[in-house]
């Protein structure tokens, strides 16, 4: 399924409403109390996308979400910066 094409769809719009409103304005992951209209939906994994389990969604504020994916994308980088370390020539 295409990603941006599926967060657009109507069928989005209305689950990511849903799991803001289930989450009474706390983010998930900082558990802070969060303005509503400033929280997200973060996928832990795009494995099932169209067909998410709640265990693969997390809704946190915009903060948030983007310490995730800096975090994450630092964790990518050192995984490939060790793997470059490891190699043996």
């Amino acid at each position: 399924m295409n990603y941006k094409k599926y967060i657009k769809s109507n069928e989005w719009k209305r689950n990511r409403g849903e799991l803001i409103a289930q989450s009474n304005g706390i983010c998930e992951h900082s558990k802070n109390p969060t303005n509503p209209s400033k929280m997200q939906i973060h996928h832990k994994s795009y494995d099932n996308l169209g067909h998410e389990s709640r265990g693969e969604l997390q809704v946190v504020s915009e903060y948030s979400h983007k310490q995730i994916h800096r975090r994450d994308k630092h964790a990518i980088t050192k995984s490939r910066e060790e793997r470059k370390r490891s190699r043996i020539y």
